[in-house]
């Protein structure tokens, strides 16, 4: 055979399997086994095969190949340079280091660009391109191609096994937001808590915090704060640091505010992106909202402002929200035409306009329903039937959004205090 090397056979034999059963998924009859096989080989050979056994014979993998459109064949220089350069890009992603995880992957991509139409190099070639555009381009892979990634875990190669339980990891982190078992899950089918490797833990550590497994968060916490120490990994550390609030938010007040102050002096001594200090700010001015401190939200709030020039849609509500609660005025960053269009606010889900359709109407019957004042409702209704006119149907959910929150703001004193004298 002119691929001498047998693991690679047994890992593209499997790799055909998967391909051709995805095919026949897809109802595509001419991928059963009988008639994906048929003039090539016999059924229980193309099982063997598929199996990961391998066959004497190259023609029979050329011609399974062709029918999915991929080549055969093995290029051991591809392979060691992509291997040589998979230390250096984890440790670019353990330090967060954005413009080295660019820089490496785009090196591997040109490596790879000359073979992507062979088997078992497309796949490499997707999964970097996929670590790229999360990284770069802050575009998750798709529940879909998660899946795949999932069959490809004990196929292969373990040297990249890291990236692919990153990248499921982070569809599943989207996935929980309709069904958190979805993650719970994955944790324990990709055994994470076991996964040695430092920025996979931090997937371990959001499972511990919504699980309440306190216990096990701060152990991981502790030894994950002294690796991270000693390794001077400060943009990892401020991460944790978050987690840190969170934890003692539930179980010590007392003692987060250590924790505040540790991540303000890294923001003051040390070199760390805009992005990251204003997603950490965000994250704990989130939480004391919830908590009704109103007036502490909207100092880290301003502290997040300092890192960040257009604020996400729910910030600018978190913030007015604040602001109206400490009876100060309506003070929130101007969304300008210029601003809107170099800092655009993305909304990347599929389906947006039907569910917030859905939304506002089951938000709309059920203040109807469970409450004595409808106020809220008319307003509801006013906001959006005022958008449809003036902004038309195709485009009237943003500026429903924000109306709608500039009414309530308006009429929430008002509305509260009926209901105090009501009750």
């Amino acid at each position: 055979m002119r691929i001498k090397n047998k693991n690679r056979i047994r890992v593209i034999g499997k790799l055909i399997r998967i391909y051709r059963e995805e095919k026949r998924h897809n109802t595509q009859n001419e991928y059963t086994l009988l008639r994906f096989c048929d003039g090539i080989c016999t059924i229980n050979t193309l099982k063997r095969i598929e199996s990961g056994e391998c066959s004497r014979s190259d023609e029979v993998y050329d011609e399974l190949l062709a029918k999915l459109k991929l080549r055969f064949d093995y290029f051991p220089e591809v392979d060691t340079a992509v291997e040589m350069m998979m230390e250096p890009l984890y440790e670019a992603i353990e330090y967060f280091d954005l413009e080295g995880i660019g820089r490496i992957c785009d090196k591997i991509l040109n490596l790879l660009e000359r073979v992507r139409n062979y088997v078992y190099y497309s796949e490499l070639y997707n999964i970097f391109k996929n670590l790229r555009q999360y990284y770069i381009d802050d575009l998750t892979i798709s529940t879909g191609i998660a899946l795949r990634y999932e069959s490809l875990l004990g196929i292969m190669p373990p040297i990249y096994s890291i990236i692919l339980k990153f990248l499921i990891m982070t569809r599943k982190s989207i996935d929980a937001l309709d069904d958190p078992n979805i993650y719970n899950t994955a944790i324990k089918k990709l055994e994470m808590i076991n996964e040695k490797c430092l920025f996979l833990q931090f997937f371990v550590l959001k499972y511990y915090i919504t699980t309440n497994q306190y216990i096990s968060l701060m152990q991981l916490l502790n030894k994950l704060e002294m690796i991270f120490l000693s390794k001077e990994n400060y943009i990892r550390l401020i991460d944790l640091y978050n987690y840190y609030f969170m934890l003692y938010t539930v179980i010590e007040h007392g003692l987060r505010d250590e924790y505040i102050q540790k991540v303000d002096n890294i923001a003051k001594s040390e070199k760390i992106p805009n992005y990251k200090l204003s997603e950490i700010y965000s994250n704990i001015a989130s939480n004391l909202i919830f908590e009704k401190n109103y007036k502490r939200a909207l100092e880290f709030f301003e502290k997040m402002l300092r890192y960040k020039e257009v604020p996400h849609i729910t910030e600018i509500i978190y913030m007015a929200s604040c602001q109206s609660h400490l009876e100060l005025p309506i003070d929130i960053p101007d969304l300008t035409p210029d601003l809107l269009a170099e800092y655009s606010i993305v909304l990347q889900y599929t389906g947006i306009d039907f569910a917030m359709t859905a939304l506002f109407t089951v938000i709309f019957v059920e203040q109807w329903l469970h409450t004595v004042n409808h106020l809220p409702a008319y307003i509801a209704a006013f906001a959006i039937l005022i958008s449809i006119v003036v902004f038309g149907f195709d485009n009237f959910l943003l500026p429903a959004l924000l109306l709608l929150v500039i009414f309530l703001l308006i009429f929430e004193k008002n509305v509260e205090r009926r209901k105090e004298e009501r009750s």
